[in-house]
């Protein structure tokens, strides 16, 4: 569970057009960190779900998560032709899928996870 933590600052301060583009800006860059078996879902505005297709340790994901967000990655957001830098950043935590026996279990998970 990725969370971008700007969306709504980038909202307020430069509009929906730039916080959707800054969004899609973030997907891009977690897309190619990610390997390709693995799939980026967004569940809410500002949050996105990773599903990793393959056994890895969470140690061992969360040293790749960790890693990837360290690259610092920035997206230029442009407002009134003055054009600003801004840092995607973001928040992560894991949740293992193997230890829910439904989807219900695992919505569920993801909630209690967000609060």
């Amino acid at each position: 569970m990725i969370k971008l933590t700007m969306v709504h600052t980038v909202e307020e301060r430069y509009g929906e057009k730039a916080a959707a583009e800054y969004l899609m800006s973030a997907v891009q860059f977690l897309v190619k960190g990610l390997h390709p078996d693995d799939l980026l879902f967004q569940w809410s505005r500002d949050v996105l779900i990773a599903v990793l297709r393959r056994q890895v340790s969470s140690s061992a994901v969360r040293m790749e998560v960790t890693r990837l967000l360290m690259d610092s990655p920035q997206h230029l957001v442009e407002k009134a032709g003055q054009k600003t830098m801004v840092a995607i950043s973001t928040t992560f935590d894991l949740l293992p899928v193997a230890q829910f026996s439904t989807l219900e279990e695992m919505m569920t998970g993801f909630k209690a996870k967000l609060i």
